[in-house]
Formats: C-alpha cells, structure tokens, sequence
C-alpha cells in the first residue's frame, strides 16, 4: 500500500514543481509532515457562555464596531438585536423606542461577521447650542432653531448584523451586507414624542417613519431619512437660523431611517428588517444584540498526522493512494464510531495562491477500493483517497451529517 509519506527525492521534486504557486502562510513551512493541532472541544468565542448545549454571546454597547467569528461545524445562529432609543429631556411626550429584531441566520463556518449595537440619541441641549448628536450606527441629529431655543434631541442608532464591516461609519459603509436591523427611535420633539421604531415622530409636523424600501419624510425643514441614515431635525445645521423657529427631533436609524421632525416635533423612528421567518416589535431595553448558537453535534479535532490541517498544504502525487484520518467526539466527549456521520469526500481544483473553502461544485473523492472505514482499535476513521490524476492544488471537504463541513489542502504533482 503506498504511503502518504513521499521518500525525500520525490517530495523535493514537488516542492521544486510547486514552489512559486503555492502561498505559505508565515511561521509554517509547506510540507507533508508536521505538527497537527490537538483534538479538543473548540474554545467558546471571547464573551460567551454556555448552558447545556446552548452558546449565548452579547454584545452591548461601546460606540464602535465588534465582531464575532462563526465557530467551526456552525451552520446557524439565533440573534435578537434590539435599537437605541432617541433622546429626550423636554417635559411632554417621551423619546422614541427602539426596535427589536429576532432570526435565525444561515452562517459559514469560520466567516467573520460585524455586529454593531446603537447609541442613544443625545438628550435636549443648552440654549443656542447645536441639536443633540445623533446615536452612534445611523441616528440623524436634532437641531435647535433660532439661537434663544434649546438643541433638539437626537434620533437613536440602528442596532445590527452584517457581513462587511461598517468600519469607523457603520451607516455609511456595508450597509447592503446587513442580515438583521433593528432600527433606533425618533428624538423627542417639544409638544410631542419621538417616534417609535417604525412609526413616525409626533406632533404636526412629526417626522416619517422609515420603511422597507425608502427613508422616512422630514418634515420641513427637517430632512428625510436615507438608507441606514436617520434625517436632521429642524434646520439643517450648515444654515442660517430663522427667528422663531425652533427645531425639531432627529429621525432614528434603521433598515432606512426616520425623518427629522419639523419646528418642535419629533423624529421619525427607522425601519426595521429580518429575514423570512424573522420577527420584529418595539420595547425599551437597551440597545443589544445577543447571539446564541447550539453546539454542533461533531466535535472534529482535525486530520490526524501526517495530514496537516490549514493553512499548510499537503504535498503528494497525482494519481497515488492518500489515506485521511480522523476522529469525531460528540457534545459528551466520547468517541463517534458510525459511518452514517460521514456524508461525503469531495474535492475541488482551487488556485493555488488562494485555496478554496466553499465545497458546492465539488466532485466526489474516488477511493483505492476499500472506502471509508472505521478502526475500532486507533478509533479513527480512514478514507484511503485516490488522488486526481491531474497535477495542480485541491482543497478536500469532509463533510458530516449535519452539515458541518472540514476542509484540508493538497499540492499535488
């Protein structure tokens, strides 16, 4: 039976084939032998806590962006977001309430998302000064009129999901990549309420609410709310004031914000968005997003030696036998034996500067003859692989069923 270790002449003349095309990740030499990681039960992401087979990670404010990382064999993740609330601080009515959001998201397994939780519009401000700032993720701000009114609060920031990173301006950049928004309240006007999520701002000329596919009116002067972007109440601050003309509430941020409200009413609150399947309301909690996950059926602790895992890169021959192996625990530890958790082999031609993770399109792994089998003595699956016949890189899945999918690199010549 050939053996994945090549005699040195020939993983010199790979190597010699390959160099040049293969990227090697700093600090790990491309080689067909190595040090593999342990198998042990994946760490728990930084901030979460488990109760039985439930992860529960949140996220509260801090005025910038965070980040979660998908955990490995996690397929799906429960998130409830829940927006800021507008600011207050006039005697009559009350700021706006944020929204709150609830799904279930289909995620990739080691994707980086980007979770940002909404300030809280800025409350009433001193005579003359400028209108309360608008919540971080979106609020628009309020606006304080002629220069004897006080500064109108601000409308309260969006709390959401994404895919790509909002950065240092959340609702200005990678808004199309969002998966689930809650959206912030309207600032609170003089005669009149904020807007509640979804609803306008109150008064005469309270602000409009945002909704799915459009910002909310503002109602003049104030400006209408725009994609993630709450509208400015009042005045715009860039003009002259106008004697005797206060301003108004800022609109809340969201899906698509909420209008500033006119002279002292309040702003619009944003729309909010789920997915199918999701749910949406009001409430006055703090801004959040809470993301919780089950923990996968597999614990898998990578190929077993002399495969090495990512991102080095295995070097062979096309065409020769490559026995994988590998042992799967459950959620208690003990040892996986059944071969009905192994779905399929498969594998998939990739760039080698660039190896693939993503298995749709990718061919069944062809075996030597003995197929996948268990040893009940090493405890360890085995899959004596066929190696394709032309020469370039592969990445080869395994994956499980449950959906979990592990993934391993080969240069082969």
């Amino acid at each position: 039976m050939t053996k994945n270790h090549l005699p040195v002449e020939k993983r010199d003349v790979v190597r010699r084939h390959l160099i040049g095309r293969v990227a090697v990740v700093a600090g790990l030499a491309v080689a067909a032998t190595g040090a593999a990681p342990a198998a042990a039960h994946a760490a728990l992401p930084p901030g979460c806590t488990q109760s039985g087979s439930t992860v529960t990670c949140p996220f509260a404010f801090t005025g910038a962006e965070q980040t979660f990382v998908v955990p490995t064999g996690v397929t799906a993740l429960s998130v409830t977001a829940v927006g800021a609330a507008g600011g207050g601080g006039f005697g009559t009515g009350s700021p706006g309430r944020g929204g709150v959001a609830s799904a279930t998201l289909s995620v990739t397994q080691g994707s980086t998302l980007y979770v940002e939780v909404g300030g809280v519009g800025e409350d009433l401000t001193a005579v003359g000064a400028p209108g309360g700032a608008g919540g971080f993720n979106g609020g628009g701000q309020g606006d304080s009129g002629d220069p004897g009114s006080d500064g109108f609060p601000g409308g309260g920031g969006a709390s959401d999901v994404r895919t790509a990173s909002g950065g240092a301006n959340p609702a200005g950049t990678g808004l199309s990549s969002r998966l689930i928004v809650a959206a912030g309240g309207g600032g609170q006007g003089r005669i009149a309420g904020g807007g509640d999520a979804g609803q306008p701002g109150g008064g005469g000329g309270g602000g409009g609410a945002g909704t799915q596919t459009a910002g909310g009116a503002g109602t003049p002067p104030g400006t209408g709310g725009t994609l993630g972007q709450g509208g400015v109440g009042g005045p715009p601050p860039d003009i002259t004031f106008i004697p005797a003309n206060r301003g108004g509430g800022g609109g809340g941020g969201g899906l698509y914000g909420g209008g500033g409200g006119g002279a002292d009413a309040g702003g619009g609150g944003g729309s909010s968005f789920v997915p199918a399947g999701g749910t949406t309301g009001v409430t006055g909690d703090p801004a959040s997003v809470v993301i919780s996950y089950q923990v996968p059926k597999y614990s898998f602790g990578g190929f077993i030696l002399p495969t090495l895992n990512p991102p080095a890169v295995n070097l062979f021959l096309k065409g020769g036998q490559y026995t994988l192996q590998w042992r799967l625990r459950d959620k208690a530890g003990a040892v996986v034996s059944t071969l009905s958790a192994v779905t399929s082999l498969t594998y998939k031609p990739t760039k080698c500067t660039a190896f693939t993770t993503d298995p749709t399109g990718s061919t069944p792994a062809a075996s030597t003859g003995t197929g996948l089998t268990y040893n009940t003595t090493t405890k360890t699956y085995r899959f004596p692989w066929k190696t394709p016949a032309t020469a370039g890189c592969y990445t080869l899945f395994l994956t499980l069923d449950t959906g979990q999918v592990f993934h391993a690199y080969f240069g082969l010549t």
